[in-house]
């Protein structure tokens, strides 16, 4: 059973991840996320996290270009 507690680790093509400028962890409740800030084609990998003794892995695939801030609309 989940509890709020369960402390997440989080991978990166096999690295272990640390919160930085770039990336963040967090955990709300019974909710784990890996927030990416701007991901680049650099970004792009497979993830994976572990808790509890399990494990859950994912692939990242970055596509074409963020222009502009989260907060400014694109203009085209």
């Amino acid at each position: 059973m989940a509890q709020e507690q369960t402390e997440v680790t989080w991978y990166k093509d096999g690295k272990k991840l640390s919160s930085s400028s770039k990336v963040r962890m967090e955990a709300v409740g019974y909710t784990r996320r890996l927030v990416v800030q701007q991901a680049g084609q650099a970004d792009a990998g497979e993830y994976s996290c572990e808790a509890g003794g399990k494990q859950l892995s994912f692939r990242l695939h970055v596509a074409g270009q963020c222009f502009g801030g989260a907060e400014e609309p694109l203009q085209r």
